[in-house]
């Protein structure tokens, strides 16, 4: 497992969310962790590898902001809803800031889809699936 590339990209992404959000990143969740082995295999710049993981990770944190909504107070639902979407949203600074269009080009249906699956009541690890294998994908295309 490359911790390093986890540590490194969790501290890149902590630097593009507004300290005054008090939004954390989760560095245990497990579906990050296999995220990190993933990208850490292929062949490309170590920045490469830390942008797309920036953007898995943010992508993964709005989807489990989105996904725990039904139990929530209101001023907590409107507080989980914009930390979701607040956390989505970054995923195009981070892109765009390091030249990763190609990389967004891939994540808006991938989002879009998973958006879907959350509604229809898929747990969240079968939606953490599906990204993984999308991600898989784009990284093959991108390292050959």
């Amino acid at each position: 497992m490359d911790n390093k590339l986890l540590i490194d990209t969790v501290a890149l992404v902590n630097d593009y969310i507004h300290k005054q959000t008090d939004i954390k990143l989760d560095i245990s969740d497990r579906s990050l962790q296999e995220l990190a082995d993933l990208i850490g295999n292929y062949q490309m710049t170590r920045s490469r590898k830390m942008t797309v993981l920036s953007c898995c990770m943010l992508l993964s944190a709005g989807i489990r902001k989105h996904s725990k909504l039904p139990d929530q107070s209101q001023k907590q639902l409107a507080r989980k809803i914009l930390d979701g979407d607040y956390l989505i949203g970054l995923i195009y600074k981070l892109a765009i800031s390091r030249k990763e269009q190609k990389l967004l080009t891939k994540l808006t249906p991938i989002y879009k889809k998973v958006q879907l699956q959350v509604v229809k009541g898929l747990p969240v690890e079968e939606v953490m699936t599906e990204l993984k294998q999308e991600i898989k994908v784009y990284m093959e295309q991108q390292s050959a």
